[in-house]
């Protein structure tokens, strides 16, 4: 299979009559054109009333103003300066912009419906509030359906509102300055995304690739005056050696001797010249990466579906979920094979608190790190209130083989509703059904 695929690429580097860079294959030029010719904004922004309720209009606070004793976050997953994908769509323009990460906090995130103070119209589900942007906040996290009045100040009507908490996360927020995707303006400070909301800017091989001009390359690339120093050049997506070549006083026959790059017409990005991968070697790699993304899923993908539906003791049904039994949803978390993009149907939505633990399993098998989900309702001590993260349980919940009885490690914990849902996985396998357990905001329409 892999040789085949080498050919298959290697063709079509070869189609090009023009040196061509990409992260993993490349693109010819009319590619490129067509791609022109049609735009190369592909991002399709979707909206539904649910999600986006009293957002339309809104008014944004760019001051970039902290609340007072929010504390930064350490080791966060986007560093400030990091460049990011939003994947929410808490408001028109969001979902799919591009932005930077300009703070990371660690707080609680509160989801809240209010009354706005000016119009009285209700504001439901709106995403986030964070703690310390409570009027009088107490030291620990409110629940779902604890009342707060709001210092906070997103939009117009909210400040001195008395607020409803839906549903609570434990986690980091961020706050992004981005690029809105129906306007193209820029937003500054957007307050608050949490983690599960974003992605690394990724440059996709399938997107539109554009060649990078002599000019854009030369500011790049001028301070190296010989081959010996060149070969440090990191290659950017976009480059070409021609453009090199344009930029230095090395022709491209130097260039390719010098690094022993066997075809002129194909360079690879985020390596150095003088370590460019063959194009068998760069799939091999690629090859190896997907093999180990399946390593880590080959646990996940032994889980046993107990699909009696059967649901824990004292496990409360939830009033006014966003997704009401019967509806249909479209997974958006990949916890194992077949599972991220598959249409559902829910089956059951329950409020409680659900937890991402680590475990070692009963049988002898390898260390579970990050297992999402198990709920409150699914563990031995449950009779005490919703554990912190760094606290031991005994877990009851018998989601796959050696979990039952096994002593876990709470990694995250969040008040929210879990669904349970009937679906089709996308790598075709049997219908799943009543798996437990999914959170809100691992689930669209």
């Amino acid at each position: 299979m892999k040789k085949t695929i080498i050919s298959s690429l290697l063709s079509v580097a070869l189609l090009s009559s023009y040196p061509l860079v990409n992260k993993v294959g490349a693109n010819t030029l009319d590619d490129a054109d067509n791609a022109a010719q049609t735009g190369s904004k592909t991002v399709a922004s979707e909206t539904t009333d649910k999600s986006q309720t009293g957002h339309e209009g809104m008014e944004h606070d760019e001051s970039g103003e902290i609340p007072e004793g929010l504390a930064e976050a350490e080791n966060p997953t986007y560093p400030e300066g990091s460049e990011v994908t939003i994947q929410t769509d808490h408001m028109p323009g969001m979902m799919g912009a591009t932005g930077e990460v300009v703070g990371a906090f660690d707080s609680i995130a509160y989801e809240i419906t209010y009354n706005d103070t000016k119009t009285g119209e209700e504001i439901a589900n709106h995403k986030w509030v964070v703690h310390e942007e409570v009027e009088n906040a107490q030291d620990e996290p409110y629940q779902a359906g604890d009342e707060v009045v709001l210092e906070a100040d997103h939009m117009p009507g909210m400040q001195g509102a008395t607020a409803t908490i839906d549903s609570a996360e434990d986690t980091t927020v961020y706050m992004v300055t981005y690029t809105d995707t129906e306007t193209d303006d820029t937003v500054e400070n957007h307050k608050w995304l949490i983690e599960e909301e974003l992605g690394e800017e990724v440059q996709d091989s399938s997107q539109f690739w554009r060649a990078r001009t002599v000019e854009e390359v030369q500011a790049d690339v001028s301070q190296y005056d010989t081959l010996e120093e060149l070969k440090n050049y990191e290659v950017v997506w976009g480059d070409t050696l021609w453009a090199i070549s344009q930029s230095t006083n090395f022709s491209v026959d130097d260039l390719t001797e010098a690094f022993n790059i066997k075809n002129a017409d194909l360079i690879f990005a985020n390596y150095t010249l003088e370590n460019q991968p063959s194009l068998e070697d760069s799939y091999e790699n690629q090859i190896i990466s997907e093999s180990k993304k399946t390593r880590d899923m080959d646990n996940m993908g032994d889980m046993k579906h107990d699909e009696s539906g059967e649901i824990p003791e004292g496990l409360e049904e939830a009033e006014n979920p966003m997704y009401e039994v019967g509806e249909s949803v479209i997974l958006q978390r990949d916890h194992m094979p077949g599972m991220e993009g598959a249409e559902a149907t829910v089956s059951g939505v329950f409020a409680t608190t659900a937890y991402e633990v680590s475990f070692n399993p009963t049988n002898g098998g390898e260390r579970e790190e990050n297992h999402r989900w198990v709920i409150h309702e699914d563990i031995s001590e449950s009779t005490k209130g919703a554990f912190e993260p760094g606290e031991e349980v005994t877990l009851e919940a018998d989601h796959m083989e050696g979990m039952e009885g096994a002593t876990a490690i709470i990694d995250d914990a969040v008040t929210t509703n879990v669904y349970m849902v009937d679906y089709q996985p996308t790598d075709g396998g049997a219908v799943v059904r009543n798996h437990k357990w999914f959170v809100e905001e691992e689930l669209a329409q």
